[in-house]
């Protein structure tokens, strides 16, 4: 018996196993994805209301006040006393509508 190359059978099996493991791989790489542009709109929240905290002068910010971010259209810093400290929060949405918060000491 003369053998030419694969039969049908093993090449049906073959694809069939790589349309498994792409169909198992494919929608965890779409999950990761929206994870990934989720988790760079919180760096970015994140880093702005860092920056704000930082160069932040009471006298000249009438407390309490909220910013909108200039580059993001989701993203809301708010600041306000609380005590002896100055809360300053962002609140943002990608998939869902999520707070972090920090203080500063006035």
């Amino acid at each position: 018996m003369k053998h030419n190359g694969f039969s049908f059978v093993e090449v049906m099996f073959s694809f069939t196993l790589l349309l498994i493991v792409v169909l198992t791989i494919l929608p965890l790489l779409v999950e990761v994805q929206l994870n990934q542009k989720e988790l760079a709109v919180k760096r970015h929240a994140l880093s702005t209301l860092h920056d704000h905290m930082q160069t932040l002068d009471p006298s000249s910010l009438p407390l309490p006040s909220e910013v909108p971010d200039p580059d993001f259209s989701t993203i809301l810093y708010s600041f306000k006393q609380e005590g002896s400290f100055i809360k300053g929060c962002t609140y943002f949405t990608h998939s869902e509508k999520k707070e972090i918060c920090l203080y500063a000491p006035q």
